[in-house]
């Protein structure tokens, strides 16, 4: 009985260990582009569409299966042999295709010294397989182990069976259809290993970051509070060996929540509620003649030339006596270019009356900090 217990148990680990370690997955890496390039190189037959390949299972049977499925059967890589030299004039545009062991030595079958794709014999196996080709280019039917490779651009190979008339479908039917069927003839390698949560490390990510750009220099100590403790949840999720799709989504959500729930302060109001329009010009006495929908959004430059004295898109800040402005590194910008209610755009600062951005003064209050803009009106 304790025989059995342990072996149970042995089995239960490795089980636990298989789950645990992730399957290797493989990609196409080289493409062959002619039958010239394919000379002597070792190349696997696949459809990039359905990621599978045409591989030797055991003995003489062929299969289609996955890239690593077909990489762990007994072979998968394929080499040409011309047959341009024969005698017989019928195979003399063909190829054999051997089936080989990844360092491109031939497999012993049977008696056979080598193993090559073949075709059935009508009657027989409507199917391909690999088995030698004897002495008349086949093993069940003559010339059913010759092949003509036709490439198309941007398509890949098609190999027509001398024997049968017809193009490599696959393990079945044997191949007697007139139409050409593509596969993708190349080397394969190894693909880069996937986090299977990145998209959710990513969301979470950014919210962190979102949330750090705000401070609670405007807004209730309970609303800036909450904020703070989902951020510190937050970066605890996505630093944790046992974090799921789940667990991180849920963090996401707290610190936009947080976020979306922030209160200004008494007194305080948010540019998100100044509207932005089109004025007639930059005076004094200009008159505002369209409204925009502006667009809030962090992490995006805007694209535009602040300064161009032929845009008049801007809003009017005349109710307001304070501006603070903070920013989670660098030297903030301030998107104001004036420090007086009226006159032109000029050629030098002093005359434009740009408020320097690198100084404090009585209206305006530069802070290093977090946060995106808010306005306090007196």
């Amino acid at each position: 009985m304790r025989l059995i217990t342990k072996l149970w148990a042995t089995l239960l680990l490795l089980c636990v260990a298989g789950v645990a370690s992730a399957a290797t997955e493989y990609e196409v890496d080289q493409k062959f582009t002619s039958v010239a390039a394919l000379e002597g190189q070792l190349f696997a037959i696949v459809n990039e569409t359905d990621g599978k390949a045409i591989y030797n299972k055991d003995a003489q049977n062929l299969a289609y299966d996955t890239y690593a499925n077909a990489i762990a059967g007994t072979a998968y890589l394929y080499k040409l042999h011309s047959l341009a030299e024969e005698s017989d004039a019928n195979v003399q545009n063909a190829y054999a295709i051997e089936v080989v062991k990844a360092d491109g030595s031939s497999i012993g079958l049977w008696g056979n010294p080598a193993i090559y794709l073949n075709s059935g014999a009508e009657g027989g196996f409507d199917g391909c397989f690999v088995l030698g080709n004897k002495d008349q280019y086949g093993t069940d039917v003559k010339y059913g182990g010759a092949w003509e490779i036709e490439y198309a651009e941007g398509q890949g190979f098609a190999l027509k069976n001398v024997a049968r008339g017809g193009y490599f479908a696959g393990v079945n039917p044997a191949p007697t259809g007139t139409d050409p069927i593509y596969w993708t003839l190349c080397t394969m390698k190894e693909a880069p290993q996937t986090d299977p949560l990145a998209d959710q490390k990513d969301a979470l990510t950014a919210a962190i970051a979102k949330g750090k750009m705000f401070n609670a220099l405007a807004y209730t100590d309970a609303t800036f509070t909450t904020l703070t403790t989902k951020i510190a949840d937050g970066e605890t999720a996505l630093a944790a060996e046992g974090a799921t799709a789940e667990s991180l989504t849920a963090a996401t959500t707290a610190i936009n929540d947080a976020i979306t729930a922030l209160a200004f302060k008494e007194g305080f109001s948010s540019l998100k509620d100044v509207p932005f329009g089109k004025w007639d010009g930059w005076g004094a006495d200009a008159q505002q003649t369209s409204t925009y929908n502006t667009t809030w959004e962090l992490f995006k430059t805007t694209g535009q030339s602040y300064g161009d004295p032929g845009v008049n898109d801007y809003a009017d800040l005349s109710a307001f006596d304070k501006l603070y402005v903070t920013v989670a590194s660098g030297t903030p910008r301030i998107l104001l270019n004036r420090d007086a209610d009226n006159g032109q755009w000029n050629a030098t600062e002093a005359e434009s009356h740009l408020i320097d951005n690198t100084v404090g003064d009585e209206t305006i209050d530069h802070r290093q900090g977090l946060c995106s803009p808010s306005l306090y009106q007196e």
